[in-house]
């Protein structure tokens, strides 16, 4: 994943979550699509996310941004923030685009995600 412009379009939604855009570096990832969950675990199996669920993510985080914490350890502060959400149409299906933040003094955290170390993200949901 590399870091992405900090256009207009990016610069208005780090304003709206109060986020300063020359302390973080930005990332757009995918957080959700459609396709099967391929966690191994018997309650999650056959399970699909509609694009029902998407578009509320999607609500939740405009409306208010979300912590990007590690690992879904949330005994540690956030290491960002997501700051936009957006549904996008692709084949096959619908997926949840993200804008998150990295907070800049943590260098090795945006190194790892920069470099493709760090090229997932998970979501967690009830």
């Amino acid at each position: 994943m590399k870091q992405i412009d900090k256009s207009a379009f990016v610069l208005e939604k780090l304003r709206a979550a109060e986020v300063n855009p020359d302390e973080v570096a930005v990332f757009e990832a995918i957080a959700l699509n459609t396709r099967p969950v391929r966690k191994k675990h018997p309650i999650f199996k056959d399970a699909v996310a509609n694009r029902a669920l998407l578009e509320e993510m999607a609500q939740s985080v405009n409306s208010e941004s979300r912590p990007l914490q590690m690992m879904h350890d949330s005994s540690v502060l956030p290491a960002g923030r997501v700051v936009y959400g957006e549904v996008r149409d692709v084949l096959g299906g619908s997926e949840l685009r993200v804008i998150f933040t990295v907070d800049k003094s943590n260098p090795e955290l945006v190194a790892l995600v920069e470099n493709g170390t760090v090229d997932q993200v998970s979501v967690n949901v009830l």
